[in-house]
């Protein structure tokens, strides 16, 4: 999916938290976040940046832009529990993750947006 269909997901029914990507097809996933920001209820999704794009001034973007936190590629169970719990989400595993994906491409995949919610039953989807 590229940034511009998650988007237009998201915005029909805007998720708790998005896992974004920088580099998506279409849309980039700094443009997304811009957008997303920009929408009505659009402050309101937790949206964690999973990128290889790891200098300084890339991090500053997404963060200025509205990211809550930002993951380095590659990275493991560990480190993505590690911020999701700063962000106060629940995590609960890259193979429970795929359960409830419209895809079977691991998270860790260039050109994503994932967003799941927060509520008691947590129901993930990819775009």
């Amino acid at each position: 999916v590229d940034g511009q269909e998650a988007l237009e997901k998201s915005l029909q029914s805007m998720p708790d938290a998005v896992l974004l990507d920088w580099n998506m097809p279409v849309k980039s996933g700094i443009e997304f976040l811009r957008e997303l920001r920009a929408s009505p209820g659009g402050d309101e999704p937790v949206v964690v940046f999973c990128t290889t794009e790891n200098d300084l001034e890339h991090i500053q973007e997404a963060i200025t832009a509205g990211a809550n936190e930002y993951i380095m590629k590659p990275f493991d169970s560990e480190i993505i529990q590690a911020k999701f719990d700063q962000v106060g989400l629940i995590y609960i595993g890259l193979r429970h993750l795929r359960l409830h994906t419209l895809s079977e491409r691991s998270p860790q995949s260039s050109g994503e947006a994932i967003t799941w919610k927060k509520r008691p039953t947590i129901r993930l989807t990819r775009f």
